[in-house]
């Protein structure tokens, strides 16, 4: 799925939590991870500017383990 300005929480949310993936950011490094959860309430700065992010791990569990913005996210596909 190439992300866009079009793309949903709730699409991504739909196709990839709770399976394993790979995520292309935009720049250029593809990583395998876990997609946990995505999440619309995340301030990375702590400034007050909420950003959309998936939640992943390295595990396959369902913990919660770290955030990607996705808009440094570039394509994800299983």
């Amino acid at each position: 799925m190439k992300i866009t300005n079009k793309t949903t929480l709730y699409s991504i949310w739909e196709i990839f939590v709770g399976k394993w993936a790979y995520v292309k950011q935009k720049d250029g490094s593809t990583k395998r991870l876990y997609i946990v959860d995505v999440d619309d309430e995340f301030d990375p700065d702590g400034v007050g500017i909420e950003q959309d992010i998936f939640i992943y791990n390295n595990s396959g569990s369902d913990d919660y383990g770290n955030g990607m913005l996705i808009s440094d996210i570039d394509e994800i596909n299983l």
